[in-house]
């Protein structure tokens, strides 16, 4: 199973965010969360993780040529990504 301090030397980052290692203590005891940060602070990278461990845990991803679809497991699991095209514009008035 990939931890988080893989996908840290995998992107050459060398230290997370103090917010980013507290989100992952909850994503490690699968809990749910919401993190909002300015533009370009690492929360994709938290998401991606959260999706592998999701992944991981559910799918068993060394057999999924048996597992055809989430729905078999009796339940599904959704992951939804948005993210701007463009960061936002602050304006000063």
């Amino acid at each position: 199973m990939i931890n988080f301090t893989e996908i840290l030397k995998i992107r050459n980052i060398v230290r997370p965010y103090d917010y980013q290692e507290k989100a992952i203590a909850e994503i490690d005891k699968g809990k749910n969360l919401i993190v909002s940060t300015p533009t370009a602070s690492g929360k994709m990278l938290l998401a991606e993780y959260g999706i592998i461990r999701v992944l991981e845990t559910h799918l068993f991803l060394d057999d999924l040529s048996k597992k055809s679809n989430l729905t078999s497991f009796g339940y599904f699991q959704t992951s939804l990504k948005i993210a701007p095209k463009k960061a936002a514009k602050i304006s000063d008035f």
